[in-house]
């Protein structure tokens, strides 16, 4: 019920912020080149001045809480305006998905790494689909990376 209503009263702004969300940086909305899968895919790059969670094996409330808040500003009006405005950039490289990376990275603390939560959506072109689920895989191999 909440969903629709929220649907329905959704007026192609951007999402006004949460608690979650009130210290991100605005969306900015780009094409990326993926080399591990030789795509090109639409992204909304979000940056957090905040650590997004505990370094080593994150929290899966944590993790559950960012995939909510990265879902409710994907299901916007205003997001799948601003991803089919990226999609028409560079239009010799066709889109194959939608990623949001929401990332936090320490300025100037070369010893810290970067921490990034990703969201994979289908995406035709027009519209964004569901979510691809990667089971919310780890990656800590140079950057701390939660695929959900």
């Amino acid at each position: 019920m909440i969903a629709w209503i929220s649907k329905f009263l959704d007026n192609g702004a951007e999402p006004k912020p949460s608690h979650l969300s009130a210290f991100w940086h605005p969306a900015q909305f780009s094409k990326v080149y993926d080399s591990a899968t030789g795509q090109t895919n639409v992204a909304m790059l979000i940056t957090s001045p905040e650590p997004l969670y505990e370094m080593g094996q994150p929290d899966p409330a944590k993790i559950d809480r960012l995939a909510r808040e990265i879902e409710r500003y994907v299901r916007t009006k205003w997001a799948t305006a601003e991803v089919q405005k990226a999609s028409r950039m560079f239009a010799n490289m066709p889109v194959s998905n939608f990623v949001v990376i929401l990332e936090h990275a320490a300025l100037g603390a070369y010893a810290t790494r970067t921490q990034r939560v990703q969201a994979l959506y289908s995406f035709d072109g027009t519209h964004i689909g569901a979510l691809e689920s990667a089971q919310r895989k780890f990656d800590d191999s140079i950057e701390q990376c939660v695929t959900i």
